[in-house]
């Protein structure tokens, strides 16, 4: 198994938000040929007023154009995603690691034939094959504050949010709305899009610990004007990351259309600093 590991957190970055300002989006050479493995950005937050909870993604798998059909960007096999939550002076002594794995299952189909129904892995489109993406989430054995000396399972087979095809596999596939045939004379089955927040909202998975969590296919929230970046950093005077340079305008957000794959948790701080659960 591959482990991808993101993110030391010191106490004092739980009391309140903090702002990257460094990406890495497939031009790191070692990383080219292994795009599951390619982290971009990791955020981290706390709830506002509260801080009762608090919230990790982890961004991978840069650079995915949405309209490449059936390639579309899948879940990994065979990787480890995890979160390193480090607390105390030392940030060594006291760590927690949340882990997530997922799993792609394609049940093998026989030789295709002439009367074979629709659906099974023969299929050239992934959404009728009948595949399906889950992951399992740990709390991983030797995390602070863990009674067991083994993993503790927080979720298992969670379903992962399908990707954004188009409106006819949200009719077909996803079931969010009546299909009308060609011969209807209605073009809104084929131009209507049906996938939307209430959709991906239910892909939200609940854990054993009273956090939550999604995976799945979103907008690449980086961004960089690449052609100053790389030409000696010349950038632009409305430069995209707040550097203003003396490049006239625009400067173009080469991440523009593009997609990552996101894993977005929310932990409860209770289940980080149990000591401190009533004393907020």
């Amino acid at each position: 198994m591959r482990r991808i590991s993101k993110g030391l957190i010191a106490a004092t970055l739980l009391a309140g938000a903090a702002t990257a300002y460094a990406s890495s989006h497939r031009e790191a050479l070692a990383i080219l040929n292994e795009p599951c493995a390619d982290n971009t950005d990791t955020y981290a937050w706390v709830a506002p007023g509260t801080h009762d909870k608090l919230y990790l993604i982890m961004d991978f798998y840069p650079l995915h154009e949405p309209g490449q059909g059936n390639h579309g960007l899948r879940a990994c096999n065979g990787y480890r995603y995890e979160f390193h939550i480090a607390k105390g002076a030392s940030l060594s002594d006291k760590v927690i690691v949340y882990r997530v794995e997922f799993t792609n299952t394609l049940t093998p189909a026989n030789a295709p034939g002439p009367k074979d129904a629709l659906g099974g892995g023969n299929e050239i489109l992934w959404q009728l094959t009948g595949g399906t993406e889950t992951m399992n989430v740990t709390r991983v054995a030797g995390s602070d504050n863990q009674s067991s000396d083994r993993d503790v399972t927080l979720g298992s087979n969670l379903p992962v949010l399908p990707n954004n095809h188009g409106p006819q596999t949200d009719r077909l596939i996803y079931k969010l709305g009546p299909f009308q045939g060609y011969d209807s004379g209605s073009a809104a089955s084929r131009e209507q899009g049906l996938y939307d927040q209430p959709f991906v909202d239910s892909y939200i998975q609940k854990l054993s610990n009273g956090g939550r969590i999604i995976a799945g296919q979103f907008d690449d929230p980086y961004q960089l004007d690449e052609k100053g970046i790389f030409d000696l950093v010349n950038l632009a005077s409305s430069d995209l990351g707040g550097i203003p340079g003396a490049r006239r305008p625009p400067a173009k957000d080469v991440f523009t259309g593009f997609n990552v794959f996101s894993i977005a948790i929310e932990v409860p701080m209770s289940d980080i600093f149990p000591e401190n659960a009533d004393r907020r």
